[in-house]
């Protein structure tokens, strides 16, 4: 071999040698994909914010998106950490506190039907709901293909009125976003579907039940409703489910957490602390990163990884009917990872360190007829105490934004009403009847004073406003009958229709009467002018002639 050959050969294996370990250098945080069909625009992320904290699109006012995915628990739940009434499902079995399988979740709202009448449900009476599954953080859930633990939310977005597929390919956020209002465990009532969605907010002041909001998000609405809001964003007034998804997806787009430490060490600026660096390698020894790949620490794939029995969850399985699918759930980004205690789909693991024991013990389902179904990376592993410390500090620190845990932009938000010191609190206790029961207070809803009050129609009647903001010249113009409940309300709005028809009716009715009484009194005194008229001229007629 000459000295150039060896020269050439050497460049090549460096060069070989430089390439490869940049293939294997994980890269910072991708751009957000985005669906051609569904720009980002400043107005629209501002439009799907004041949707996501918009309590008023539960027919209860208490629920909203952001309750359930608050910044400042990694965008879960904070409740769940709480335990206790209102945060457990009783699980499989259907008995709180047996048999091992409760389910720590967040609460929806009571069940209910259309007019807002609550209704029995079979496990928390006229109690907030609780989910059968913790919910799952929203951040960076713009870089998956399928979002819910299952997966049920497709790449595919159709609009849900029409069919129309409007999104092919990339529109997972859009097929997500409407499901809450649908599920009467979340934000639904029995018996909804997609066309009523848009009409919980056509009539109501934006966030009007929410304080503190950001400067920039009140600027930005000020004294306008919706369908101005919706005007500006799309061109037309129009309130349409398609739309609501369109806005509350490009919200979720904005909330990308890029700025964590592990996201400026490989940009290039060193940023991780020595146990971090440590910490960072006993992941990936353990081979963590091969379902929590990084930069976004997840391959967004679906496993069973022994955390509870198959039977408890079927997961994927009961969306794809195939049988290698059954207990496989969706594997979360471990971004901001700290502030979402508890973990797993079921919060049953109450800390991150009882979550590394979780995995070095190799799940909880060896031995068991469900060992089959566990994914073969889930095997008993060993580390030392040094490293155990080292791989805590990496998952606590360095995968959190701290802007995400202080809540500031773009991840800063309104104050909720059910958060606020205005909710309704309980004071005292009930007092057993004669049967021995005692009544508990379950239902705790805002006072009605938040939704707008029409412009005034003719004669000064309250009217409400067609889909370009102007009133209705009068009910008949709006119904196309006289009939006033034409259209299914809900049931503040029908008290506040009875309440406009029984003063107009009362009016008529006093107008009539006086009119009748009016007439009345002249034809009294008409007839008596005339028999004055007839006995002086006829003086001599008998009384009964002179009335002729």
């Amino acid at each position: 071999m000459t000295i150039s050959q060896f020269i050439r050969c050497a460049a090549a294996l460096v060069w070989f040698v430089v390439l490869t370990a940049a293939a294997q250098t994980p890269l910072p945080l991708p751009p957000t994909p985005v669906p051609p069909e569904n720009p980002l625009t400043p107005g629209k992320i501002a439009l799907g914010k004041t949707l996501f904290w918009e309590e008023q699109l539960s027919l209860t006012g208490t629920v909203a998106c952001g309750t359930c995915h608050r910044p400042g628990a990694g965008h879960s739940d904070p409740r769940t950490a709480q335990g206790g009434f209102g945060t457990v499902h009783p699980g499989p079995n259907g008995v709180f506190g047996v048999g091992g399988d409760d389910i720590l979740a967040s609460a929806g709202v009571p069940l209910h039907d259309a007019t807002g009448r609550y209704q029995l449900s079979q496990y928390f009476g006229v109690t907030p709901q609780v989910g059968k599954r913790k919910s799952p953080p929203v951040t960076s859930a713009a870089f998956s293909a399928e979002l819910f633990w299952d997966g049920r939310a497709t790449s595919s977005f159709s609009d849900p009125i029409s069919g129309a597929t409007l999104i092919a390919q990339g529109g997972a956020l859009e097929s997500q976003s409407l499901a809450p209002f649908l599920d009467t465990s979340e934000m639904g009532h029995v018996g909804n579907d997609a066309g009523g969605i848009a009409s919980r907010i056509e009539n109501v002041k934006p966030l009007a039940l929410a304080t503190n909001l950001p400067v920039d998000l009140a600027t930005w609405i000020g004294t306008r409703n919706y369908a101005a809001l919706f005007t500006e964003v799309f061109g037309s007034p129009a309130i349409t489910p398609a739309r609501i998804a369109f806005a509350l997806a490009s919200y979720q787009r904005a909330l990308n957490a890029t700025d964590t430490r592990l996201d400026r060490e490989l940009a290039g600026t060193p940023s991780l602390t020595d146990q971090e660096r440590q910490g960072r390698q006993v992941f990936q020894t353990l081979q963590c990163n091969v379902c929590h790949a990084e930069a976004l620490h997840t391959d967004n794939s679906f496993r069973y990884i022994g955390v509870r029995p198959v039977a408890d969850d079927l997961g994927r399985f009961a969306l794809t009917g195939n049988p290698t699918h059954r207990g496989q759930l969706k594997v979360p980004s471990l971004r901001k990872e700290s502030l979402r205690a508890p973990f797993m789909h079921n919060g049953g693991l109450p800390s991150l360190d009882t979550v590394i024991s979780f995995y070095l013990r190799g799940g909880d389902a060896r031995g068991t007829p469900d060992a089959a179904q566990l994914d073969p990376l889930i095997i008993p592993r060993s580390i030392t105490g040094p490293e155990r410390d080292a791989l805590l500090a990496y998952l606590r620190d360095a995968l959190t934004d701290p802007r995400i845990a202080a809540e500031l932009p773009p991840f800063d938000r309104p104050r909720l009403y059910t958060e606020s010191t205005r909710m309704p609190t309980l004071v005292g206790s009930g007092v057993a009847g004669g049967n021995g029961f005692v009544p508990v207070i379950a239902a705790r809803e805002q006072p009605q004073v938040h939704r707008q009050r029409p412009p005034r129609g003719e004669r000064g009647r309250r009217q409400d406003c067609d889909t370009r903001g102007r009133p209705y010249r009068s009910w008949r113009a709006k119904h196309g009958t006289h009939r006033r409940f034409r259209q299914p309300l809900d049931h503040h709005r029908r008290r506040q229709c009875f309440q406009q028809w029984f003063r107009l009716a009362t009016t008529r009715f006093v107008a009539r009467s006086r009119a009748r009484g009016a007439d009345a009194v002249r034809a009294l005194l008409y007839r008596r002018s005339r028999r004055r008229q007839r006995t002086l001229h006829n003086p001599g007629l008998p009384h009964d002639r002179i009335w002729g």
